[in-house]
């Protein structure tokens, strides 16, 4: 296929990942490996590469055009809940996790980079900053809060607490992170952080 055309990776509760061919509406092809449902599957930026995590506690890398896994990693005491690419050289893929940890892995390498610890609850997501790609990344969390991460340093730049339940979305754009949750809110936040 060409990915020039729009295409899509689903995850799917059958325990596959399929990607497919969005403009004719057709699957290009199904992807078996994981062995339990499968909670989000992510495109590499360059679209070569898919990666996957599941509540079989792994996060699978693919080359699916050749429908074949090329690595596994078993995410040791939790179950991963979600997962990104950092943007433009994806050299940092991040998995949220059920243990309140967001996992770095290197995509080159494929093997663990590193963890930011701070919640006291399920990590739902964590997507790295379009603007600082590799640099920043924001999480959201199960407690209700969002946070804001300098992942050279793997500290914390802000908290943020606005919503009433488990948050299932970020996203940092610009200056300012975009996060919804079960609350039925859509909330912005500017960033002070520099």
């Amino acid at each position: 296929a060409d990915l020039r055309e729009p295409t899509l990776v689903s995850a799917s509760a059958d325990r596959t990942v399929r990607v497919w061919d969005a403009a004719r509406q057709r699957k290009l092809v199904t992807l078996r490996g994981h062995e339990g449902a499968v909670a989000c599957a992510q495109f590499a930026p360059d679209a070569a590469q898919v990666a996957s995590v599941g509540a079989d506690g792994t996060l699978r890398w693919w080359d699916w055009r050749a429908a074949r896994e090329t690595a596994k990693h078993r995410v040791h005491g939790a179950i991963p809940l979600s997962c990104a690419f950092s943007s433009q050289n994806a050299a940092l893929l991040a998995t949220a996790n059920s243990d309140g940890t967001v996992r770095l892995f290197d995509v080159r390498q494929r093997l663990p980079a590193g963890a930011l610890r701070g919640h006291n609850a399920p990590v739902t997501c964590a997507r790295f900053s379009r603007s600082l790609p590799g640099a920043r990344l924001a999480s959201a969390c199960q407690d209700g809060s969002v946070k804001v991460w300098d992942v050279r340093a793997g500290a914390t730049l802000a908290v943020l607490n606005a919503h009433s339940g488990p948050v299932w979305h970020c996203l940092e754009e610009g200056d300012t992170v975009w996060s919804c949750g079960q609350d039925c809110k859509a909330l912005g936040w500017r960033l002070e952080v520099q």
